[in-house]
């Protein structure tokens, strides 16, 4: 039960995440056009894009931990 809310919860992050990464994308046309918008801009996306891959990486890992045991 406790494996299928972390895994409910994982799956809401990883939606929020993909989510706020197309945002931030598509604020590139409609957006503000200053340098300094489009610098915080590009940080979010590099973030956000980290943040996703780090989630992979932990239900991959929680993954091979489960197929273990």
């Amino acid at each position: 039960m406790d494996d299928q809310k972390e895994g409910a919860v994982q799956a809401g992050r990883r939606a929020a995440l993909h989510l706020a990464l197309q945002r931030i994308v598509l604020l590139r046309e409609t957006g503000p056009k200053s340098a300094a918008w489009q610098r915080a801009r590009m940080r979010t996306m590099w973030r956000l894009q980290q943040q996703l891959a780090a989630d992979d990486e932990a239900a991959t890992q929680s993954t091979r931990i489960e197929d273990d045991h």
